[in-house]
């Protein structure tokens, strides 16, 4: 038999199961997101590194250019960065339009240029598709001076600045980004994992902890069983003998005299007590049920019957229920104590509600009273052996209707109706 401290210590050890993975979980998601966004920020710098790597060995490649780069010189200058991952170089008027390009752009070939803020002495650098797009100034002051004209030429107006425009493919920082999404995924698969395991060690847990409390109030209705039992036994025979005696002395005695009324009284105490010992009795035999096919409209009613149909209202859908295997004598014992229950506790202009439904798996009883309604935390008490409210009650009636219920692997339980009273809740699957 489980002990109660044993109980506390196993909610203890549960929650910590939940709690720590969660922790860990949370933590190692935290880690992945702070490194996939300094993953994120070297991959930009990498990037920009790129870039100005470019820009360095075009400006190196066309030092010598007096002017601004034809197409073929641009051409040698990109057949020898082609392997390090340039994809375009062009050089672009002021209003975007290439004047000279080789390679292929992913992006706009003629973007409308928008100067924004200097960053890192480019003028702009976007993403174009899978490659990356650099707009900078010429790397060489000299290409904005016109060439030298012979004596006696006009030069032309000064048509702008040029712009040098080029794609390249960031590899590296492509790589080192999908290397911190990975790892990001695989923390978050992690963490949920995590989780999981967590979860199930809880339910498992929980399972353990509810089969022993079942097992240790198994345990303990056995044991009152087996005292009830005795007592009950013990008691039947010295009982039944008292009240015998005191129904011979009350029919010898004056029917007014002093003497009689206090032989009637035996006689009704020992009728109360004849009533507590097959209560104990019955509490001790209902380990045991007869299932048979049964109309569960009929078996209601019949209980109805023998508590007070004037005060019960039987409410069932229009459809015919299918039978139902019962033991109907000890369903119908249940049925009686939820009945005698509600109708003790709602005033005597009110009646109870009897309602059934029937679902492919599940058959489910509602007895609802106009009473108080359960005291909060009453809930489960009610049904505990020997717990009653009542002056003169046993506290077995509802113990041994949820054990009846049990043995059908059905479910009783209580709650209160929000209109007020309170219903009891017969769930036996089908």
């Amino acid at each position: 038999m489980a002990l109660p401290g044993s109980f506390e210590t196993s909610r203890w050890l549960r929650i910590g199961l939940l709690v720590l993975p969660l922790v860990m979980g949370a933590a190692l998601v935290g880690s992945a997101l702070s490194d996939r966004r300094r993953t994120y920020e070297a991959s930009e710098l990498l990037v920009h590194g790129q870039a100005d790597w470019f820009l360095r060995s075009v400006a190196q490649s066309l030092r010598s250019a007096e002017g601004p780069p034809d197409e073929e010189q641009l051409g040698a200058v990109y057949e020898d960065l082609e392997s390090d991952g340039l994809r375009y170089l062009a050089l672009l008027t002021p209003g975007g339009t290439a004047r000279v390009e080789v390679g292929s752009a992913l992006g706009d070939s003629t973007p409308p240029f928008a100067p924004g803020p200097a960053d890192h002495g480019f003028l702009r650098v976007e993403r174009a598709g899978a490659h990356v797009r650099v707009t900078a100034e010429p790397p060489l002051r000299r290409w904005r001076r016109p060439a030298r004209l012979a004596r006696g030429t006009r030069a032309p107006a000064p048509s702008g600045r040029l712009l040098l425009a080029l794609e390249f493919e960031p590899t590296v920082g492509d790589r080192l980004r999908a290397d911190a999404d990975r790892a990001f995924v695989l923390s978050l698969v992690t963490a949920c994992l995590l989780t999981l395991v967590a979860g199930g060690l809880w339910y498992q847990l929980r399972r353990r902890e509810l089969q022993a409390r079942a097992a240790e109030r198994e345990h303990r209705l056995a044991q009152l069983g087996e005292m009830s039992a005795v007592l009950a036994h013990e008691m039947r025979n010295p009982l039944a003998s008292l009240k015998g005696h005191a129904q011979l002395l009350l029919e010898k005695l004056p029917p007014d005299s002093r003497e009689a009324k206090k032989a009637e009284r035996i006689v009704l105490e020992s009728t109360r007590l004849e009533d507590l010992s097959s209560t104990l009795l019955d509490f001790v035999r209902s380990a045991e049920i007869d299932r048979k096919s049964t109309e569960v409209v009929p078996l209601i009613q019949q209980a109805a019957d023998q508590v007070g149909s004037e005060r019960v209202a039987v409410v069932a859908p229009g459809a015919t229920l299918r039978p139902v295997a019962l033991d109907p004598l000890r369903m119908h014992q249940v049925l009686v104590n939820l009945m005698q229950n509600a109708l003790q506790v709602s005033p005597p202009d009110r009646g109870i509600e009897v309602s059934v439904k029937q679902t492919p798996r599940l058959l489910t009883l509602e007895v609802r009273d106009h009473g108080p309604g359960l005291k909060p935390g009453d809930e489960q008490k009610i049904f505990e052996a020997f717990h009653t409210t009542k002056t003169h009650g046993t506290g077995l009636g509802l113990a041994i209707a949820r054990r009846i219920v049990e043995l059908h692997d059905g479910r009783l339980g209580a709650r209160n109706h929000p209109e007020g009273g309170a219903v009891f809740l017969i769930e036996v699957p089908l």
